[in-house]
Order: C-alpha cells, then structure tokens, then sequence
C-alpha cells in the first residue's frame, strides 16, 4: 500500500472519529449551558468538514497508483568512421 492510500484510509478513520464525538459529547453527555439553536449549527458544520474530509480520504484510498512507463529503449547510434564511408566524387570542370 502506498503512503498516500494509507493517508487516506487514516483520514478517514479519523473522521468518522470525529463524527463520532460529535454525536457522543452534545447529544449524551449533554449539552452544558449552551442553547441548542447555537449548538446545532456548529455540528451540522463538523458534521460538514467531517464528510468532505472523509470523501477526499475515500479518493485518496480508493486510486491505484500508477506506475511509471518502463523507459524507452535506446536508439541505436549510426556513427560512420571515415574509413567506412564512400568518397565523394570528384567534379571535373
């Protein structure tokens, strides 16, 4: 696995974590002092940024990794010595 299919799987674990104490802590434990009209909004919010960050997580996990094209073979050189090559010939004027 690669390190960035591994980022994303962490990624979203860590966001459902997220989600999770989001719902844990206000709606169980209980929500303090705070009014629910003030609370609301603020976990819809998390519950927003927990979701995109889970979807980019889920692409992140979810792409093969490519791997690069094998190099093209070398081309062979055409280098003539001047013993092998033809003379030219001469011009009679």
């Amino acid at each position: 696995m690669g390190t960035s299919r591994a980022i994303g799987a962490l990624l979203c674990v860590v966001c459902v974590v997220i989600a999770a104490l989001y719902i844990y802590f206000p709606f169980v434990v209980g929500y303090g002092t705070a009014p629910l009209w003030l609370v609301l909004p603020v976990i819809i919010g998390i519950f927003i940024l927990a979701g995109l960050g889970f979807w980019l997580g889920w692409i992140m996990f979810g792409t093969k990794e490519v791997s690069p094209p094998p190099p093209p073979p070398p081309a062979p050189s055409v280098v003539e010595s001047e013993s092998e090559r033809e003379p030219e010939p001469k011009k009679e004027e």
